[in-house]
């Protein structure tokens, strides 16, 4: 995160910003959600990094929107996809630690295992990026999600009952 966060500022890149936002948002609330279920509560700081993550969701989008406006369609479709999968976690989040909806027993375990591999697929995919060249680009961008997506679902699926 530190790398992305340094490296969007130098070459001026709100994408590279935008992207190494949502690594570290996979990775926080992944580790979170564990410490959440061994402290019993939910702390302050979890609840005002759900409302940062939810802004940076809003400019991810708005971000997708603009770039389509432009005809950077295959930017359109990266960025899209991340809003979506990234506003589907923050409202989980939202639910969850803002609201203090606990809708079933093992969500931490669930969310846990999910993040932590999703946190995996975003480091992935950035290794894929910059070490592969192939067109068009945003197959590159969505292919290590669409592979591991089963990898959640089956993780999940054998340790959440």
């Amino acid at each position: 995160f530190l790398t992305s966060l340094l490296v969007s500022i130098y070459r001026n890149n709100i994408f590279l910003l935008l992207i190494g936002f949502f690594s570290f948002y996979l990775v926080h609330t992944g580790v979170r959600f564990r410490f959440i279920r061994d402290e019993g509560s939910v702390k302050w700081w979890d609840k005002l990094t759900t409302v940062l993550y939810g802004m940076i969701y809003i400019a991810l989008c708005s971000y997708a929107i603009y770039a389509f406006v432009l005809g950077n369609n295959g930017l359109g479709i990266v960025l899209s996809s991340f809003g979506l999968i990234g506003g589907l976690l923050w409202k989980i989040d939202y639910n969850y630690i803002i609201q203090g909806k606990r809708k079933r027993e093992g969500i931490w375990l669930n969310e846990h295992i999910g993040r932590m591999i999703g946190s995996y697929i975003a480091a992935f995919t950035a290794f894929t990026v910059n070490n592969i060249q192939f067109e068009p680009s945003w197959i590159l961008w969505l292919s290590p999600t669409i592979i591991g997506f089963p990898l959640i679902i089956y993780f999940t699926r054998k340790y959440v009952r």
